[in-house]
């Protein structure tokens, strides 16, 4: 069976993240989005340590759409370098598994 991924995105404004989630979603790269509104980041950047509030989405879809999720999200994202990552699921229910591949057919 096709290989479902959990892929992560985090972004400084919970509307833009909704916004990017639903254009994946309608494009069939993604099944669903669960989004997080509001989370607290600790990070080091340029040298400093940092904490902010980001929205946070977890996008459910297959290793075929990965690439295009990456491309999409950086030539649109606000940060200069993006969080987002894909993780394969080793383990699914077959009927939830089933519909994020039905889903994300193209």
């Amino acid at each position: 069976m096709t290989l479902i991924v959990d892929v992560s995105i985090t972004a400084p404004d919970a509307d833009w993240l909704r916004n990017h989630c639903a254009m994946l979603v309608d494009k069939r790269l993604a099944a669903s989005a669960n989004i997080m509104p509001a989370i607290e980041s600790v990070y080091r950047w340029q040298g400093e340590v940092h904490n902010a509030t980001e929205a946070y989405a977890i996008l459910h879809t297959v290793d075929a759409c990965v690439e295009e999720i990456i491309r999409l999200t950086n030539d649109s994202h606000p940060y200069e370098t993006v969080h987002v990552l894909a993780k394969a699921i080793d383990q699914a229910d077959t009927g939830y598994q089933a519909w994020v591949v039905a889903a994300t057919y193209r």
